[in-house]
């Protein structure tokens, strides 16, 4: 395979970015992310996406935009965001 450089696409970045700009505490993942949890069914997927949304909560101070994609979800609406209770 052989690269061939655009001499006319010229990249621009742009000054004082940074792509983590939501500031985190050092145990916990920078932000943003794409965070999967894959596993078999009562292998605690439920319970680590709640607590790990708990602690970004806890630490950064707000909520955090969390899609869902599952076919049990609404089986489990009250467990997922039973954060907002408290």
């Amino acid at each position: 395979m052989k690269t061939v450089y655009e001499k006319q696409a010229i990249i621009k970045l742009p000054k004082n970015s940074n792509a983590f700009a939501i500031e985190t505490t050092d145990h916990l993942p920078k932000l943003h992310q794409l965070c999967v949890a894959n596993g078999k069914r009562g292998s605690g997927k439920s319970v680590a996406i709640t607590n790990l949304k708990r602690m970004y909560k806890d630490n950064v101070g707000s909520d955090l935009r969390c899609i869902i994609v599952s076919p049990t979800f609404g089986l489990k609406l009250q467990t997922a965001f039973r954060i907002r209770d408290k």
